[in-house]
């Protein structure tokens, strides 16, 4: 599933992550990764100092996730005690069913 996101939906994503008025750390969490993709396009457009997670209910794509894009962390939903925290506080939060429509990512107006 998702094995690559065409190159025009990560830059859009990439400009819109660019374009928030982030502090310079912080955490951030992508519901739904899946196998990772929007997660590590985030991450890449993040500043240098924040820490990026993603979570999913499937612990084969978490585990993929995780071999593919080592500088995020990932865990299963309800897995946060596995990572040495009871819970996390995230700056920004992302859910990948947004960023999956295509009209999410439309720069075209669909108005008559």
């Amino acid at each position: 599933y998702m094995a690559s996101w065409p190159a025009d939906k990560k830059r859009r994503v990439s400009e819109l992550v660019r374009g928030l008025d982030l502090p310079p750390a912080g955490e951030a969490l992508n519901f739904g990764c899946g196998n990772g993709i929007l997660t590590d396009v985030v991450r890449q457009a993040l500043p240098p100092g924040w820490k990026m997670y993603g979570a999913d209910i499937s612990a084969t794509a978490i585990e993929n996730a995780g071999k593919r894009y080592p500088a995020c962390k990932f865990f299963t939903m309800g897995d946060a005690g596995a990572r040495g925290k009871d819970s996390i506080s995230c700056s920004l939060i992302t859910f990948s069913s947004t960023f999956m429509t295509p009209l999410s990512l439309s720069t075209k107006s669909t108005a008559a």
